[in-house]
């Protein structure tokens, strides 16, 4: 799917962007990149679009998980208790 270039362009107050500018250096030395603000843009808006799914994905993954701990407990308690 090619990129959409949204329109019309976002105007920011020299401020917010002083403030953006301070978030993006944090996250840049916090994740070890050399995002610029609009490339930090870039990358918010498209977490922000996979959030929701991102977010259900990994409670399932951690449901299964705790599902799994819970089976080889009960397999390792049952292999043990025969052993005893």
């Amino acid at each position: 799917m090619p990129d959409i270039p949204i329109l019309p362009p976002i105007v920011l107050k020299q401020t917010a962007i002083d403030r953006l500018n301070l978030v993006v250096t944090a996250y840049n030395i916090a994740n070890g990149t050399a995002l610029d603000l609009s490339g930090w843009i870039h990358l918010f808006l498209r977490e922000r679009a996979i959030q929701d799914e991102l977010l259900a994905t990994a409670q399932t993954l951690q449901n299964q998980s705790a599902t799994d701990l819970h089976a080889a407990i009960q397999t390792t308690r049952a292999n043990l208790m025969a052993s005893v």
